[in-house]
């Protein structure tokens, strides 16, 4: 009997005299105990990196869901890098948020798993895990910005003066950083999207 729900059990007695000589019997109704764990589900409130699916992010809060339909849910609790459990609230619907405590001031940047475990009324878990990459701390700003020397038409190919109406211009960055051309005050014409730099740290925008 694998159907969630109660299980109702009887017993009916009988007479001495019963000409079967039947003297109990058991029946069973609505076969159907819960086996199900809850449904449970987390993601960062707020991915700011590069995309908002890339577990990149200046703000570690936490939210999600948790539910169950048969016997409701008992308790939720968070483990951060493995730390003791923290119970969290979540309201009559489920939906929960959860801060993980992380320092906002660089400390703790780097990468972190936090596991959620549900636990239902008739005991049944559920567990889901959140890795993810707090980075709070804005990068240096990029280094060694200049014309290309091939793009540079001055009297040096790296005095900063060129005739060429679509110049190049290459720097240094922070890995992983990106960057936004801007001329005048205003977003570049040609080059005005930003461009992650790669392991190199070096890019021509």
């Amino acid at each position: 009997m694998n159907n969630d729900g109660d299980y109702v059990v009887g017993l009916s007695r009988k007479g001495s005299d019963d000409s079967r000589g039947v003297f109990g019997r058991v029946f069973v109704q609505s076969p159907s105990a819960d086996i199900t764990p809850p449904v449970l589900s987390a993601a960062l409130a707020n991915d700011t990196g590069v995309s908002n699916a890339d577990d990149l992010t200046n703000d570690p809060t936490m939210a999600g869901n948790v539910t169950d339909s048969q016997s409701g849910v008992a308790t939720l609790v968070a483990s951060v890098d493995g730390g003791s459990a923290i119970a969290v609230a979540f309201d009559q619907f489920g939906h929960f948020t959860f801060d993980p405590g992380l320092a906002p001031d660089g400390t703790d940047d780097g990468s972190h798993r936090v596991v959620f475990t549900a636990t239902d009324n008739e005991s049944n878990v559920a567990t889901t895990a959140l890795l993810f990459t707090l980075d709070t701390l804005a990068p240096a700003a990029p280094a060694n910005v200049m014309l290309t020397p091939n793009t540079d038409t001055g009297t040096s190919n790296t005095d900063g003066i060129t005739s060429n109406t679509s110049p190049t211009a290459e720097g240094d960055a922070e890995s992983g950083s990106m960057v936004t051309l801007f001329v005048d005050g205003r977003l570049g014409a040609r080059s005005a999207y930003g461009f992650v730099f790669d392991q190199s740290c070096h890019r021509r925008i």
